[in-house]
This record gives structure tokens, C-alpha cells and sequence, in this order.
């Protein structure tokens, strides 16, 4: 067997060393990498979790215990996703399939039950999780509490039905105009007293065209004041242009 000569040793040696001294920055790198990410994972105010093929959670971080109601990390690790996920007859019952299918899920509202029962509403984003084979071991996502948004949503809708049916049934006409003097809403008293059939006759067109020519430049000037915040005067008299072309009198109160 031939003798390895001293300096192909060497340069052997050296090799070794340089491979040895990358593999070292390689690790150091990859630590750096891991105190990072592990930083943002468990002090994250979003749920983060982690699911095997099998449904059951194999991470969670401590915002993700808070919100489903335990103490302690090792409290729900290993329970199943779907046990306080999709409740109470929630369509999307076949998560685990969509999430093989598409890959990801963005953003999908659906509800939540904690421990002691309570039911949240919540907006959950998921993607697959695979091996470096490329072979699929699970999911990952965030999981956000929107409960708050889904009430304030629904005392928001409950006020506006509420402020249009009063708009819509007032003896007063009423009317809004923006964005350089055009209406936005008429109410159907305004319709009525102008003499159009249809509140998009009006909705578009320029306040001021529905004044009398002599009040007109007075109005208008006015109005356009309005949309700066100066309201003043609040309350004055004018002429207003009925379809036909006849006028009325109207006693008009802006804010």
C-alpha cells in the first residue's frame, strides 16, 4: 500500500480543519436562527400552533395555551385540532383534506370552543408542513381571536338598520352630499319633494343642480364650505329646482 507523502497529509489535515471550522459557523448560524424564531414563537401575542397527519397538536405556543383555556404547554400537546376547532356544525369539518388539497388557507373565520366551553370567533391561517424528502408530516398556522370585530360588526349593522329606517321613514327630507359637492344619499322623502321617481335620479349629480338659479352660487359656495368643516350659517332658506323645473321653498339645517 503506497504511503500518503507528508504534504498531501497536510493538505488533508487543512481540508479537515476548514470543513470542520464552516461546520462550526453552520451550527453557530443555525442557533442564532433557532433563538430568533423561538423568540417570536413563544412571545407572540397570535396563536401558533403545530398538527400532525393524526389531528393532534404537537406545539403550541403560550398565547395559543391562554386562548383555548389551559394552564400549561403540555395541557393541550397531543389533543385533537378539530376538538375545539369548527363547532357546533361548522361546514368546514374536512380542514385536514382542504389543507392537503390547496396547500395553505388564508385567513378563514370559523369558531373556536375553549375549555370551559366557551365559543370565540376566530380567523385561522394554516400551510403543510413537510420533511426535507418533501413527504407531508402535518400543518402549521396562526389562529387570531376576532371575536371583539364580530360584535362591534354586529352592533355596527344593528345601528345602521336602525339610522336607516329612520333616514328612509323621515317626514324631513334628508340628503348627504361628498367629495366636491355630490350626493350620496338622498332619503325617499327628498325624492318625493323633488318630484323624481327613483333615488339614483338624484344620487351623482351635483347638489347645486337642484337649486334655484337665483339661491345657486349662495349654496353652492356654502356647501362646498360644508365639506372643509365650516358650518355656517347652519340654517337658511333657499330655493330648490323640482324635475318639472317649478321651485319651493326649502328650510334647510346642515351639519
Amino acid at each position: 500500500m503506497p504511503v500518503e507523502s507528508r504534504s498531501n497529509s497536510e493538505n488533508r489535515i487543512k481540508s479537515l480543519e476548514a470543513e470542520l471550522k464552516n461546520r462550526d459557523q453552520v451550527i453557530a448560524e443555525l442557533q442564532r436562527s433557532e433563538q430568533k424564531y423561538r423568540h417570536f414563537f413563544e412571545k407572540s401575542p397570535t396563536m401558533i400552533y403545530a398538527v400532525d397527519l393524526n389531528d393532534k397538536f404537537l406545539n403550541i405556543n403560550r398565547a395559543g395555551v391562554q386562548m383555548l383555556g389551559f394552564a400549561t404547554i403540555d395541557d393541550v400537546v397531543g389533543r385533537s385540532f378539530n376538538e375545539f376547532f369548527f363547532v357546533e356544525g361548522s361546514s368546514v369539518s374536512n380542514f385536514p383534506d382542504i389543507i392537503q388539497r390547496y396547500g395553505a388557507v388564508q385567513d378563514l373565520e370559523t369558531r373556536m370552543r375553549r375549555k370551559d366551553g366557551e365559543v370565540r370567533n376566530i380567523q385561522l391561517s394554516a400551510a403543510m408542513r413537510s420533511t426535507v424528502t418533501g413527504k407531508l408530516k402535518g400543518y402549521e398556522g396562526f389562529v387570531i381571536d376576532i371575536t371583539k370585530r364580530k360584535i362591534a360588526e354586529k352592533k355596527l349593522a344593528e345601528s345602521e338598520a336602525k339610522y336607516r329606517t329612520v333616514l328612509e321613514n323621515s317626514l324631513a327630507a334628508i340628503y348627504m352630499f361628498q367629495d366636491g359637492g355630490y350626493f350620496s344619499y338622498v332619503n325617499p322623502r327628498m325624492v318625493k319633494m323633488l318630484g323624481y321617481d327613483r333615488a339614483d335620479e338624484i344620487i351623482g349629480r351635483p347638489f347645486w343642480e337642484v337649486v334655484g338659479e337665483k339661491d345657486r352660487e349662495v349654496v353652492k359656495k356654502r356647501g362646498l364650505r360644508r365639506e372643509k368643516s365650516e358650518i355656517y350659517p347652519q340654517r337658511y332658506k333657499f330655493r330648490l329646482l323640482k324635475k318639472d323645473g317649478s321651485e319651493i321653498w326649502a328650510d334647510m339645517q346642515a351639519s
